[in-house]
């Protein structure tokens, strides 16, 4: 996978992993890696995610303004009970206003 060197420089792309299943990471060059999960019911299979095929949205306007990058939303990159944003918001903007919370599920 390419990767990047910031979170502001570019779309990463990624790899999904079904439950059950072992991996190893690692880098040449070093580095940090996310990782998300969630319960889930089905076993799907594993996948990449190339950057190129990541939609990324503009959302909210002026102090509200933000970019959401859709690794894996609904709708879009199949996951089971795993959905996966990545929001930049540009330093002094509100990420959304009123304030909200994810509770559990």
């Amino acid at each position: 996978m390419r990767g990047r060197s910031s979170v502001f420089g570019a779309v990463s792309d990624f790899a999904y992993l079904p439950r059950d299943a072992r991996a190893e990471i690692s880098s040449g060059a070093g580095g940090r890696f996310a990782l998300a999960g969630a319960t889930c019911g089905r076993r799907l299979p594993a996948r990449y995610g190339p950057a190129p095929e990541v939609p990324v949205e503009l959302r909210g306007a002026g102090r509200a303004g933000r970019q959401v990058n859709n690794l894996a939303q609904a709708g879009g990159f199949a996951c089971d009970r795993l959905m996966v944003v990545e929001v930049l918001t540009p330093a002094g903007n509100w990420s959304s206003y009123p304030p909200h919370k994810h509770d559990e599920a």
